[in-house]
């Protein structure tokens, strides 16, 4: 840019060109850029003519470099009035219109450029800050879930470890089989209630939970899954071994049903209250009238069960109860 020289221009559209696209690889605003131009175009030649020479000879002088400023007047030059130019004789260099027109655009496109990265950089910002506050609400939107799942499962694992707790049992003389199914799917069910499911494989296992050890049940039960370790079914089919062992299970203990209701007519027979107290005799009492509805035996009249649950109980709470008719 120093070193840039005006003389060797012909028109000021040209070197306010050269001085543009030097100003904007140094970083200098428009208006220093016209500014500078502007200095150059005033210093040079075209502007100050110099002197016919008195011997008539042809060559020109070097040029002076100018030691005032363009906007200062010209009476005040160090030069001397000999090279002076009379202000009313002073004809302005005439610049094409095609030339200021495209000096004009080169202006208006170097000022949408600065507006275009200016709005870019605050759209930029605005839409980062509405990113990174959408980013924090939903980390605090799941962090909220996350702590009602924590909260949940830790009330299911609780749910779960009472129920674990009433698992139910079957010792191997009793061989209704189908009472112990019916009370670990129920089991079941209720854990999978509200929350996460126990896995297939898990209810496998649990299902040999419920047989005493050293019972001839739970050995059948260990061998089954002895036997599908061996095949490894275990993790991908356990609900198809599990339904095996129930098959299984019921060729090693089991009874028919006309063997079943005898066993269950005997028992409501043989019941007695004894020393139990009244209501612990009379919830035995109901449940072994279940037992015949559920195994097909036909329930006694009203009546015949009135006289039998007399009889079953003892002389005192009998005397007591007839006395109060």
């Amino acid at each position: 840019m120093l070193e840039l020289e005006a003389d060797i221009f012909e028109e000021e559209t040209e070197l306010k060109r050269h001085v543009y696209a030097l100003g904007r690889i140094c970083g200098q605003t428009v208006a220093a850029m016209r500014r500078q131009a502007k200095n150059l175009w005033f210093g040079s030649r075209h502007v100050s003519p110099f002197p016919q020479l008195k011997n008539g000879s042809t060559d020109l002088p070097s040029p002076q470099p100018a030691k005032y400023s363009p906007l200062e007047s010209r009476d005040s030059s160090p030069v001397g009035p000999r090279f002076q130019t009379p202000v009313q004789q002073r004809q302005p260099v005439a610049t094409p219109v095609s030339g200021n027109s495209s000096l004009q655009n080169m202006d208006v496109v170097n000022m949408m450029e600065q507006l275009s990265k200016t709005v870019t950089k605050e759209v930029t910002a605005g839409v980062a800050g509405v990113a990174e506050q959408f980013a924090s609400s939903l980390a605090s939107m799941q962090k909220s879930n996350s702590q009602d799942e924590d909260t949940h499962d830790k009330f299911h694992a609780i749910s779960q470890s009472e129920f674990r707790d009433s698992r139910p049992t079957i010792p191997d003389d009793d061989p209704n089989i189908e009472d112990y199914d019916m009370l670990f799917d129920t089991m079941i069910e209720t854990w999978s209630i509200g929350g996460k499911k126990p896995r297939p494989v898990d209810i496998l296992h649990m299902y040999g939970k419920g047989f005493p050890h050293g019972s001839t049940r739970q050995r059948v039960f260990k061998n089954h899954i002895r036997i599908a370790m061996r095949a490894k079914r275990i993790n991908k089919e356990p609900l198809a071994v599990l339904q095996e062992i129930k098959d299984d299970l019921r060729t090693y203990i089991w009874e028919t049903v006309l063997q079943k209701q005898t066993r269950i007519e005997a028992q409501f027979e043989a019941l007695q209250q004894g020393a139990l107290k009244h209501a612990d005799f009379r919830i035995l009492f109901e449940v072994k009238l279940q037992d015949m509805r559920e195994s097909g035996i036909e329930i006694p009249r009203e009546d015949t069960l009135y006289r039998k649950y007399l009889g079953k109980m003892n002389s005192d709470y009998r005397v007591h109860l007839l006395s109060k008719e």
